[in-house]
Order: structure tokens, then C-alpha cells, then sequence
């Protein structure tokens, strides 16, 4: 189903705005210089309003050129500036003309005003393929809230040419979900906090590797801030100092040697890489996500 046919009033804002604003840290605009700029959260972050819980880098490294090609960045262009400053979100090319993300992403954007950049490692740079967006599909169980079904895909104006898709997990490949196994997450999004109104974003792609957490432990914690956590549509990885945060949503969870997508960056509590509250990731191979995306890849 079309998200503009599915969701026009984000209901976000209302359910958790109030619990999550005493947990995560402030959203943070930006003052360009170097590789990385300390800026503020409501010009990058996905949409305040939708998602105030929202993912990011930090403890990564930064990415050699051209590493993971199949990583793409959405681009607002309804805002000033250049890739660097439009880029609010993430997603991960699945075929040659679709691009899988995280519902919470896409509930307010106009599609004619949302532009995919593919195989860009430094948004500072032209590198890569841009296409705009022709249709966008959410899935039809994802309610607003961003803790369940946050899955979508964007078709693409026309396809990419020469960049391999990642692979999406399967149901036979539960084994890259074992407790302790090391995934890959990455993005553009925050890389450092720091006290006051500004955090450090940067311009090129950043990435880090994190145990997967048990579903037991992840429930368990969350479910102590009375916040939900869903084993059954929810992958959590993470340690102190490392983990996604402020626009890394929509980015991928990924067992980098195989190039498989285990999960979609969702959302995390307490901060940026917290021993406490690992991120949560919407699980890919579950059988209402990944048939969703098979589906609205396929259209």
C-alpha cells in the first residue's frame, strides 16, 4: 500500500514523545568544517515529530571509498543546502530499482520531494548514482508508533546500474541473530555527543560492529522503561560506545562478510551506544517483513 493511502497523521509524537523525551538525547543543526560538523538535530534527524528516538554511528570508523556500494542515503529536498544537509535517513539497495528503509523515515516526505543517492561514501562528494523516488510502499501493519513493522521500500525512477543489492536474511539464516554474533551497522548519522544543543555529524559513512544482544535481555530493559520490545519483529545489537544513532535510521544491520541484511535501524533509548539499551532493528527475515518487501519490491 502507498504511504501517502496509509499514513498522513504520524502518531509517534503522541504515544512516546512525552516517556522518550526524559531518555534520548537532544536532537541536534550544524556549522559545516571538515570532516566532520557539529550540528543541530532538527534539520537532519528524521523528522522530530516522527521519530525523536531515531539511530546513529558512534564509536565507528569511518568508511573507505566505495566498501558498501549497496548503501544509499535519503535525501530531503525540500531542504537548503547540498546532499550533506538534505540527508536525513538510510536505506540499503535490494534490487536494481528498490531501496529498503524504516517506515518511521517516510511517513511525511512527498514523494517528489525525495531523491536516493546510491553509492556515495562521502556526502560531501559526487560519487555515486542519484535517482528519485517514483512510488514508496510502508508496511500496512506499521501504525505509527515505530516499534512494530518499521519496514519500508522506495522504487526508484530507474535502476542502478553496476552495484551489487545486499542480501536479505532468511528464515534458514537465524544463526546470524545468535547472542554475541558481530554485525556491522552504518550510515551518516551522528558520530560523537556532546554536552550542550550540537552533536558531531559527518560527511562520510561511517561504520561499526556490534553483538547481537538476546531477546530476552532486550525486552527485559526496555519493557523497565515501559517501552516495547518484540522478539519476534525485533533484532538488538549494541555495547557502550558503539552503536547507530541520530540519521542512521533506515540503515542496515548486516553480517558484513556475506553481505546480508539481517536488520532495518529503528530506534534506541538512553542515548547513542549505551551498554543499557542496545538499538533495536526490525528484523528482516521475519515472515510479515520480508514478504512485505518482496512484495512491494516486485511492483
Amino acid at each position: 500500500m502507498s504511504v501517502d493511502k496509509f499514513i498522513r497523521n504520524p502518531m509517534w509524537a503522541t504515544l512516546v514523545g512525552a516517556l522518550v523525551a526524559a531518555m534520548v538525547v537532544s536532537l541536534v543543526v550544524f556549522v559545516r568544517s571538515g570532516e566532520a560538523a557539529p550540528r543541530a538535530a532538527d534539520e537532519r534527524t528524521p523528522y522530530a515529530s516522527v521519530s525523536p528516538k531515531s539511530p546513529m554511528i558512534v564509536g565507528g570508523t569511518a568508511v573507505p571509498k566505495g566498501k558498501y556500494p549497496f548503501m544509499a542515503a535519503l535525501l530531503d529536498k525540500r531542504r537548503a543546502g547540498e546532499a550533506f544537509d538534505e540527508q536525513f535517513c538510510g536505506g540499503t539497495l535490494i534490487d536494481k530499482d528498490s531501496v529498503l528503509s524504516a517506515a518511521h523515515c517516510l511517513v511525511n516526505p512527498k514523494p517528489d520531494k525525495l531523491q536516493v543517492v546510491i553509492g556515495r561514501t562521502a556526502l560531501d562528494q559526487n560519487q555515486g548514482q542519484l535517482r528519485s523516488v517514483s512510488r514508496r510502499f510502508i508496511h500496512p501493519r506499521y501504525n505509527g508508533n515505530g516499534y512494530g513493522y518499521d519496514a519500508a521500500i522506495l522504487k526508484l525512477s530507474r535502476p542502478v546500474k553496476g552495484i551489487k543489492p545486499i542480501k536479505l536474511a532468511t528464515a534458514k539464516q537465524n544463526k546470524l541473530e545468535k547472542p554475541g554474533h558481530i554485525l556491522t551497522t552504518a550510515g551518516w548519522g551522528v558520530v560523537k555527543q556532546r554536552p550542550g544543543p550540537f552533536d558531531i555529524f559527518t560527511f562520510r559513512m561511517h561504520e561499526v560492529s556490534v553483538p547481537v544482544v538476546s531477546d530476552s535481555r532486550a525486552k527485559r530493559t526496555y519493557q523497565s522503561e515501559g517501552l516495547k520490545y518484540l522478539p519476534s519483529l525485533h533484532v538488538a545489537a549494541g555495547k557502550q560506545g558503539n552503536g547507530p544513532c541520530f540519521g542512521d535510521s533506515g540503515g542496515p544491520l548486516f553480517d558484513s562478510g556475506s553481505r546480508t541484511q539481517v536488520g532495518i535501524t529503528s530506534y534506541g533509548a538512553g542515548g547513542c551506544g549505551t551498554a543499557r539499551y542496545p538499538a533495536v532493528y526490525t528484523e528482516v527475515n521475519n515472515p510479515d517483513i520480508r514478504n512485505f518487501i518482496l512484495s512491494a519490491a516486485k511492483r
